[in-house]
């Protein structure tokens, strides 16, 4: 079940799942790797001064 408060973004035609976001100023760029590791995310996106560490939603299967 996801949590109602649950935030997602839109990027390249592909939804992601918003696991953390951090203040830009927050996170050291030499560490923007690392994190992404240990929070088991595919990507990570920069808006507005903040960065956005997300999992790709897949598309749904039809399976008949």
């Amino acid at each position: 079940m996801i949590p109602i408060n649950h935030e997602f973004i839109r990027y390249n035609d592909k939804l992601y799942d918003i696991k953390r976001k951090y203040p830009e100023a927050r996170v050291r760029a030499d560490k923007i790797d690392d994190l992404r590791q240990a929070l088991s995310c595919d990507i990570t996106l920069k808006k507005e001064g903040n960065l956005y560490f997300c999992v790709q939603i897949q598309e749904a299967e039809i399976v008949q």
